[in-house]
């Protein structure tokens, strides 16, 4: 029950669940998201712990960026 409790609370913030829809494009990078969003990367970084935190992404380093998925989300 906790972690669908935690799963609802992650999506309940708009910037999160503006960052949820776009992974679902797929694979992005803070820089990306950064850019669609209007918004400094420590509050983009912020959120975007917050949803790996609840298991809803994952991440991987690519050279010097962090790029995020959605689970079950294809990659560009």
């Amino acid at each position: 029950m906790e972690q669908l409790v935690q799963f609802f609370k992650a999506l309940s913030d708009e910037t999160r669940l503006r960052i949820m829809m776009l992974l679902t494009q797929g694979e992005l990078c803070v820089c990306d998201l950064m850019f669609v969003l209007d918004e400094p990367q420590s509050k983009v970084s912020r959120h975007l712990a917050y949803l790996k935190y609840s298991g809803i992404i994952e991440s991987k380093r690519v050279g010097v960026w962090m790029h995020y998925k959605g689970f079950g989300c294809t990659t560009n």
